[in-house]
């Protein structure tokens, strides 16, 4: 009989970003996953070495470890934001209602987070955690009217189980071969040895000792024996998600000659992926985890996809013989999303307190598709011009004060696409051309 049930559904997997990049803290978000293939590769390298003898590998050492793999789960809007901010960095948040609705644009970024992750496999009492996580993939399709991702995790350290490195009975000092990942937000477990499985002690920590071997716990009352194992204790999962995104009913591709400029086609099925390549580096170090990566380092982002419709024209096989680029959105909208913003017109600002605020002249989705961009004009005269969803504001170019807020909002408020009011006083002065900005 089995010491705990190897059912896959009895895990559980909890996620929490580091406030410094690669140093442990302990997960409090709960999600809900299909399946987990992250594997800890603990590298053994054979000394072969002329000693009489036509046998070889007589002898190793311990060598690189390496960790990888994925998470796969459906899609829902709480918990995804999590792995967006690790793959691009932080996105840009706007207030469409105030503690109510918001928006994030997630932008590629040369700070992208990294997590900590604790997988609990199946039921066991005990979890093993992942820190230094980054995001390097995301792959979004849909699967039997289901959004699911696939998550590529590179952690850079892990922490599955130590061991005792000197008998104890009583007092608070343990030693262990390894302390990095743990936190005194964590409760660990004293395995005997004999089975890898019975609890010897349960001890809550108060201190991790700076030297990578020693910790401060709760009292010992049990005999520790040299080779003890020590893991981390498995917490109750709670969750707070929400619903699954859903392709037919609840997602909507559309297309056009640019991201700003599209209209809803009908569309069978699709698949995004997003990639960051990185390079996992070691350093020299005298401590057990030194055997893991000191660093990964972020290099190159690249995105590919693809979306299915029957054939019923040339215009896409025209597009793709001259290579001509053009714009996707795909919308999937939840069901809280769906009720609470449907009547909602999309808007952004500009300026700190006293500049000025552009809003889509209708309320709904379509209000995200209208982009604002300030160029600088080659005369000294404020203008505002719209071509379908593109607002362009040019700046009189030699006189500051033509271009308050208020006089902007005046410009702008005069198209029918969008209007326009003053945020403040209205007396702040733009002199400099701010880049293409959806509402």
């Amino acid at each position: 009989m089995p010491k705990f049930s190897p059912y896959a559904n009895y895990g559980y997997m909890s996620i929490v970003p580091e406030t410094t990049a690669g140093v442990a803290i302990t997960p409090t978000t709960y999600l809900r996953i299909l399946s987990e293939s992250i594997e800890t590769n603990f590298a053994s390298v054979a000394v072969q070495e002329i000693a009489g003898s036509r046998e070889r590998n007589i002898r190793t050492v311990a060598g690189k470890v390496e960790v990888g793999g994925d998470v796969v789960f459906f899609a829902e809007p709480k918990v995804i934001g999590h792995f967006l901010r690790g793959l691009f960095g932080a996105p840009t948040t706007q207030t469409l209602v105030a503690s109510t609705s918001f928006r994030h644009v997630f932008e590629v970024t040369d700070t992208p987070r990294t997590y900590t992750i604790d997988l609990k496999p199946a039921d066991a009492p005990w979890v093993h955690r992942y820190y230094g996580v980054q995001i390097t993939g995301i792959k979004v399709e849909q699967d039997d009217n289901r959004i699911k991702c696939t998550v590529t995790l590179a952690p850079r350290k892990a922490f599955t189980v130590a061991r005792v490195t000197t008998a104890i009975g009583s007092g608070t000092a343990l030693a262990v071969d390894q302390n990095s990942g743990l936190t005194t937000a964590d409760t660990i477990l004293v395995l005997d040895k004999a089975d890898g499985y019975t609890t010897k002690a349960t001890l809550t920590l108060s201190a991790i000792g700076a030297d990578g071997i020693s910790l401060t716990t709760s009292s010992i009352g049990a005999s520790l024996a040299v080779g003890d194992l020590v893991v981390i204790k498995k917490n109750t999962a709670t969750y707070n998600q929400d619903s699954v995104l859903t392709w037919l009913g609840g997602s909507a591709v559309f297309t056009g000659a640019d991201i700003d400029n599209t209209a809803e086609q009908n569309t069978e099925n699709f698949e995004l992926e997003y990639m960051n390549e990185v390079d996992a580096r070691w350093f020299a170090g005298l401590e057990e985890s030194a055997r893991y990566p000191g660093d990964v380092i972020t290099k190159g982002f690249s995105s590919k996809g693809k979306i299915d419709k029957f054939y019923d024209s040339e215009s896409n096989l025209d597009k793709l013989r001259k290579n001509t680029k053009v714009g996707h959105r795909i919308l999937m909208q939840g069901e809280t999303a769906l009720s609470a913003n449907a009547a909602v017109a999309a808007y952004s600002t500009w300026g700190t307190t006293n500049g000025f605020r552009v809003t889509a002249a209708t309320a709904g989705k379509a209000g995200n598709d209208i982009s604002v961009t300030v160029i600088v004009n080659t005369t000294d005269t404020l203008a505002a011009t719209a071509s379908g969803n593109n607002i362009t504001i040019a700046l009189a170019n030699a006189t500051a004060a033509s271009n308050t807020g208020t006089l902007i909002a005046a410009a702008v408020d005069a198209l029918s696409v969008v209007g326009a009011t003053a945020e403040g006083t209205g007396a702040s002065q733009f002199t400099a051309a701010v880049a293409s900005q959806n509402l």
